[in-house]
Parts: structure tokens; sequence; C-alpha cells
């Protein structure tokens, strides 16, 4: 399978508070129950609610100070912190082997590249991320969503507002983790921190990677079927 791709992109002023944040999601919370439990009530609550309070605890301290459009980066925080605290059991496990890969026998790393981005190409760069519409891509590129409904549920949250984005998007994460998709939860939070200011930019960016990679996918398809024909 062709590797994905994401259209380049500067690194926002909150990549490295993100980068944080999930950093220490994966390797203090999601591992405890407890804990994970809490982060996860925040799930389709905006900041203030009183049950976002304990997934405060866990993610204040990763919140960029002073900031002109504080409730919305805030809330972009809180949601994918949420929604990665919601992970069933086996996407769980395969995000907290993420950080692994190194130890991985090589046997395992050829395996694991059919199916999942490696390390260096999750986390490197900014380049190298995979926006939202790249792992919607995958999905399809491997035989596990039909194209038509995942361009239809791509679609409708490229028209969102602020508010429907947060409602819908928890559902499709849902979905891609289900099928152990490979989300990037730092590159998720730079889009949503954005999308308050700046959506178009952010759709054009998940709209042109779901397409490439599709494209790109069958003509690599087309290609190998016609070196075997």
């Amino acid at each position: 399978m062709a590797d994905q791709h994401t259209s380049p992109r500067r690194r926002t002023r909150w990549h490295k508070q993100a980068t944080n944040m999930v950093e220490h999601l994966r390797t203090q919370v999601l591992p405890v129950p407890g804990r994970r439990a809490q982060v996860r009530a925040a799930l389709g609550n905006r900041p203030g609610d009183p049950r976002t309070f304990h997934a405060l605890r866990e993610i204040a301290v990763f919140l960029p100070a002073d900031e002109d459009e504080a409730p919305e980066v805030e809330r972009a925080f809180l949601t994918v912190a949420a929604m990665l605290c919601a992970q069933t059991a086996r996407s769980r496990t395969q995000d907290l082997n993420t950080d692994n890969d190194d130890t991985d026998s090589t046997t395992t790393q050829e395996q694991d590249s059919e199916t999942t981005p490696s390390k260096e190409e999750h986390n490197s760069s900014s380049s190298q991320s995979l926006s939202l519409g790249a792992s919607c891509a995958r999905s399809v590129t491997s035989g596990l969503t039909k194209q038509t409904t995942m361009e239809q549920r791509l679609e409708a949250l490229c028209r969102a507002n602020t508010e429907e984005l947060h409602r819908q998007l928890p559902r499709l994460i849902s979905h891609l983790r289900s099928l152990r998709i490979e989300v990037d939860w730092v590159d998720l939070v730079e889009d949503l921190a954005l999308w308050h200011r700046h959506r178009q930019r952010v759709r054009d960016r998940w709209a042109r990677d779901f397409f490439r990679n599709l494209h790109r996918h069958n003509s690599d398809s087309a290609t190998n079927t016609e070196e075997t024909a």
C-alpha cells in the first residue's frame, strides 16, 4: 500500500503544547482507567461545563496562555483529549504502542508498515504529519470504508460550523479508530484550533489530502495490474 501523504503546513504556535499534551495522555492517562474516564467525560462538552472539570486537571498545564482565541483553542485541546481517551481498548493499545515502534523487531515493523504510518512519518515534522483527510483516505484504500460513504462524512465536516464540527467529529474519529486507522492527534488539535478563523484553509487541506491519496492509490493499483497482466 502506498504511504499516505499530507499537504505541507507550517507548524502552528500550538504545536509544542499539543505534542506535550498527547504524550502526557498516552503515558500517564490512557493506562489508568479512572483518569482516562475523567477526561473522556468531557467529550461533547464546551469549556466551562462541569463535566470538563476533571479533564482540565490533566490538560490545563498544556493550554496556551494569553490567547486571543482562548475559548476556541481550549475547546480544541479538550475535544481531542476526550476523543483520545474515548477509544476502545483495542485502539488504545495501538495508540500506546505508537511510541514503542523503535523497540519492535524488523519483522513486526515490516508487517505494521502495511497498515500503520511509521513513527517518523507520524511525528517528525509538519510536512510528514497525517491530516484528517489522509486518515479518511486510508480507511477507503484499506477497503474498510466505501468511498462514497467517507466522502459524504468528510464533506459534512467541511461544511460544518464550529459547533457542528465538535459535535460530528467524535463520531468520525471513533469510526476510524475502531478500524485501527491512524489519527494524528497533534495535527487534529492544530486544525481544530484554526477552525474558528481559518476554516477554509483547514477544510481545503482535508479535501486535498483525501482525494490526492485516493488518486495515488488508484494509480498505483492500476500500475500493479498492468505489470502483472
